[in-house]
């Protein structure tokens, strides 16, 4: 038996809930085509890994053996990869992946619900948990005091003719794992005006935007969302992780970017193009402005995927 699997990436657009109580954070994001992985596993007489983050593969394999109990070792080829800690979603993607193919593989049975669990993921943020599960535009319900997993609030289609502009360069600030967990306990103290601004920003502008196809009010909510997201996050000390960011974010501004933010804690920072040839000249225009001034992580043009994860047995 041979399992494939094909997943998109995530852009988080930022928070709506970030306040201490019953439920905190609260977040939304779009799944997007253009980057993610592809894997395909099948048995083998030993464990062997070919192909991009290999050792991150490796690493995962064992913690399901340790979970799971399995037995058996595999052949995965790892055909494409989302690079790693850049504010894609990466971790995510990855272990929903592996951790599919091989209890395929091994004809155990468990609702991705509970493999989200058992991997560690979407216990603050649920958009790449949902996008692997359903694409489009995820909102997550926000950390439930005793949940493990966040829950779904809502899931929209977006627009698939809105492109967006991805631009991640090299940087030495990149903030994940246990620095994300402190950053986040640290930004508890947000005044209501900044609460409830969040949420009108969200569902009475943002979200009724998706749903109208009304693009220009759709990127002045996501701009001022991400811009207010950035307030709480003092650690951050602006409204980008880093130089690099920030100097990305001007360029994009300049080729006729919208709704320009940062993607989770960079440093991916995107912009929104209603073609995709404007969005691709903003690529070149980074290229060209930057380019001798930076190296860059990933750069590419996205657009929305609705639908989750591609899952092939043969």
């Amino acid at each position: 038996m041979r399992i494939e699997v094909e997943t998109g990436a995530r852009i988080h657009l930022g928070f709506y809930g970030i306040r201490p109580g019953y439920r905190e954070y609260g977040g939304l994001g779009i799944y997007v085509n253009g980057v993610g992985y592809r894997i395909v596993v099948e048995e083998h007489e030993h464990d062997l890994v070919r192909g991009c983050q290999a050792g991150r593969v490796t690493e995962i394999i064992n913690e399901i053996r340790s979970q799971y109990r399995t037995a058996k070792h595999y052949l995965v080829e790892v055909q494409k990869c989302i690079p790693e800690h850049i504010g894609l979603g990466s971790t995510t993607q990855l272990k929903l992946a592996l951790y599919t193919a091989i209890l395929r593989l091994e004809g155990i049975v468990a609702n991705l619900e509970d493999i989200a669990v058992k991997a560690g993921v979407g216990s603050i943020s649920g958009v790449g948990f949902y996008g692997f599960k359903y694409g489009g535009l995820i909102v997550d319900s926000g950390k439930r005091q005793g949940n493990e997993l966040v829950g779904l609030l809502a899931r929209y289609e977006f627009p698939e003719n809105w492109y967006i502009a991805v631009v991640a360069p090299a940087t030495k600030r990149r903030v994940y794992g246990e620095v994300e967990k402190r950053y986040l306990m640290a930004c508890s103290q947000v005044d209501e005006s900044s609460y409830c601004r969040a949420l009108e920003i969200v569902f009475r502008k943002l979200l009724p935007a998706v749903v109208e196809k009304n693009f220009a009010d759709f990127v002045a909510g996501v701009e001022e969302l991400d811009e207010l997201t950035s307030t709480y996050f003092a650690a951050q000390k602006g409204r980008f992780c880093c130089r690099e960011s920030e100097a990305v974010a001007m360029a994009l501004k300049e080729a006729g970017g919208e709704g320009i933010g940062q993607s989770s804690w960079g440093p991916t920072v995107y912009a929104f193009f209603k073609t995709r040839k404007a969005a691709e000249n903003a690529i070149k225009h980074v290229r060209e402005v930057l380019g001798s001034k930076l190296d860059f992580y990933y750069m590419g043009v996205l657009s929305a995927r609705n639908y989750g994860a591609r899952i092939n047995i043969s």
